[in-house]
């Protein structure tokens, strides 16, 4: 599918969901699309994330993270979230940034 993608001139993809990190195969898929040459862009909540497996995802050639944040402080957030989840989600992004990949 990857490869009609790219035939009829996409040049990127986009992993999101749901919640695009719950696929076991998620690996493989950026390092199908990373050998395509296509940009790759993961959209997540980055919970339940790890940093071990967002070091996998750059491994395959995942080119940049964005990562859902419902506010800008974490009472807002989390009450928009409906879980404690704001401070799991900064910690992803320093990850994101310490692996030296685009965040937004």
């Amino acid at each position: 599918m990857f490869r009609e993608a790219e035939d009829l001139g996409v040049v990127g993809l986009n992993l999101t969901g749901g919640e695009p990190i719950l696929r076991r195969d998620l690996e493989e898929l950026i390092a199908g699309a990373r050998k395509l040459d296509l940009y790759t862009n993961l959209i997540t909540s980055g919970i339940p994330l790890t940093r071990a497996r967002l070091e996998k995802f750059r491994a395959a050639g995942l080119d940049n993270v964005q990562v859902s944040v419902q506010d800008v402080d974490a009472k807002g957030s989390d009450r928009i979230a409906g879980l404690r989840s704001f401070e799991a989600k900064l910690e992803v992004c320093g990850w994101v940034k310490d692996l030296g990949m685009p965040l937004t």
